[in-house]
């Protein structure tokens, strides 16, 4: 495959003519907009808003169930590096046979290291349980067979399955749907059989929106081997309001004048969440020994955002922000050389997760080597080369091991008694 920069499912790859146009350009990784398996009408316009006073990354933690943005009148961003969006368009989609059709043309107009991967949804909107699962079998199957019609396939077949949209609305409501990601359960079974009904060499992606590590866990523990790759992250859902404080986007299939209050949040904005997101599932990878492969997105806006993402154990980035503001992104990156991290960089990225990890305060040098999969020896070697990323504790484990945190993380009440007693000690 070609340098393995791309496009997420969006507006910009709904079409043979933007994929081929994209392609061009270089991005190589392109996932065709998200499908269903009948038509459905995008949601009323406005379905997209440039976003005031979110021109840096929200901090971790942040309450999105809580958090409203402002939608700005501006049409185009003020700083093009810096800047946030909200959509919520509803995941409209063409006649099965319409887009198919499309998929195939842009197949077409790949090159032989390129990839498309075709995104597909249920309609959790209005479905669920067993219908829920074999819709979403049903639409998979319709892919796979619109990627077989035509006899070029780039770089081989793949399906996405988006269990992340944020802003799809149920029919006769005005509420937004919560990521079918978040319902682990639910992802689970969905996952399973559309794996067990594709070919064996159709690959399977799944696509996420943000989970914490402990979430994360607890969906791909058991469909790890079933995927090749898990994409993420989707945007974030979140409310947006106009400046007269009323919601931003207006409309529902059934009810032009009904407010929907949330959208999905993109761009600079939700670039912290993309990176912790990427960092916790390479580092889930690596010390579970999974194979599938990570493609990051989310906040990317520049060359250093595809760097850092490859770097924390990305395999591919994908950007819709950037591909829709510079075109000329992938020549932009190039310039600057192969950003591929080493082998090192990229276990001193996984060593920081690790011990960024808020589940334990501190870790033993042996608790480390267990989850990077490495020997205690190479994890003290590890920290010695990388000061930067870790620091050793005053204190020590029961056993009387070495204890080591993240070097960002504050010195705590523990340790200062503990250096205060040892001081009292040497002075006697």
């Amino acid at each position: 495959m070609g340098y393995p920069i791309g496009v997420p499912a969006s507006p910009l790859t709904a079409s043979p003519k933007w994929i081929q146009m994209l392609a061009e350009q270089g991005f190589n990784v392109l996932t065709f907009k998200t499908n269903r398996g009948r038509e459905r009408a995008s949601l009323p316009a406005p379905n997209w808003v440039f976003l005031d006073q979110l021109e840096k990354p929200l901090p971790l933690g942040t309450d999105m169930a809580r958090f409203q943005a402002v939608a700005s009148p501006r049409k185009e961003p003020a700083d093009p590096q810096a800047f946030s969006m909200a959509n919520s368009f509803g995941i409209p989609s063409l006649p099965v046979d319409q887009w198919a059709s499309a998929v195939a043309d842009a197949i077409a107009v790949l090159q032989s290291d390129q990839l498309l991967i075709v995104s597909v949804v249920g309609e959790y909107e209005t479905l669920s349980g067993d219908a829920l699962v074999a819709d979403f079998v049903n639409v998979a199957l319709h892919a796979e067979d619109a990627i077989a019609a035509h006899p070029t396939i780039g770089c081989g077949r793949a399906i996405e399955v988006n269990l992340s949209c944020p802003n799809t609305i149920p029919d006769g409501d005005d509420a937004a749907a919560k990521p079918l990601c978040e319902d682990a359960a639910a992802a689970q079974r969905i996952v399973r059989a559309v794996r067990a009904a594709l070919k064996p060499d159709t690959k399977l992606v799944i696509k996420l929106g943000y989970l914490a590590k402990d979430e994360l866990t607890d969906l791909i523990s058991d469909i790890a081997h079933e995927v090749d790759a898990v994409a993420g992250i989707n945007t974030l859902q979140i409310r947006v309001a106009g400046d007269d404080g009323r919601p931003a986007f207006l409309g529902t299939l059934d009810d032009a004048d009904a407010p929907r209050e949330h959208g999905g949040l993109s761009g600079v904005a939700i670039r912290s969440y993309a990176i912790d997101f990427v960092r916790s599932l390479a580092l889930l990878r690596r010390s579970n020994d999974w194979r599938f492969d990570i493609i990051g997105m989310g906040g990317v806006m520049d060359s250093h955002d595809v760097r850092t993402l490859l770097a924390i154990g990305a395999n591919a980035v994908q950007t819709a922000t950037a591909a829709a503001n510079h075109p000329r992104f992938p020549s932009e990156l190039l310039g600057g050389g192969r950003p591929e991290p080493s082998e090192e960089e990229e276990l001193a990225q996984l060593l920081a997760a690790a011990l960024a990890d808020q589940t334990w305060e501190f870790r033993t040098r042996e608790g480390l080597a267990n989850e990077l999969r490495l020997s205690p020896e190479e994890v003290g070697v590890l920290i010695q080369r990388h000061p930067d990323i870790a620091r050793t504790s005053v204190m020590k484990s029961p056993e009387g091991h070495e204890l080591f945190t993240h070097r960002d993380r504050p010195v705590t009440a523990r340790e200062r008694i503990e250096q205060l007693r040892s001081l009292v000690a040497r002075d006697r």
